[in-house]
């Protein structure tokens, strides 16, 4: 059985959690949130959890490194991107475009499925990585 997707973006009781640029529908879509979390679509540096929906690699220009500037420490940052197989086109993938996030010293850790349209990136600051297993990219294993 899936877990709930709040479970998945690692969302607990309490929190608060900001959602930016959501496609129609999703956060309707946003099963399993704790019923004490609060849900904003402004950003806010107060922020626990944050989801970020890109489209390409032209927003992950325009919103990483504002998300990067503005998260607080030990906040949980998501960048989710149109998953290949699904309708929307782009020039992101799990693996490529992520630069301008990767550049200010975060490194993608974990990687979920939102649902058949979306999936999602966790990035953490490379210093709080305790182990990097990356075969790929800026912050690869050596």
């Amino acid at each position: 059985m899936v877990k709930p997707l709040a479970e998945r973006l690692l969302i607990k009781a309490g929190q608060h959690v900001c959602v930016l640029n959501a496609p129609v529908g999703l956060l309707a879509s946003l099963d399993g949130l704790p019923d004490t979390a609060a849900v904003s679509i402004e950003a806010a540096e107060s922020a626990d959890v944050w989801l970020v929906f890109v489209n390409d690699a032209a927003a992950v220009a325009e919103h990483g490194p504002v998300i990067a500037s503005r998260a607080k420490p030990g906040a949980v940052v998501w960048f989710a991107y149109p998953k290949k197989s699904g309708a929307i086109k782009t020039d992101i993938s799990r693996d490529s475009g992520w630069g301008p996030v990767e550049s200010l010293g975060w490194a993608p850790v974990t990687q979920i499925s939102v649902n058949e349209t979306w999936s999602a990136l966790r990035f953490k600051p490379v210093g709080d990585i305790k182990t990097i297993t990356r075969k790929f990219g800026p912050h690869a294993a050596g």
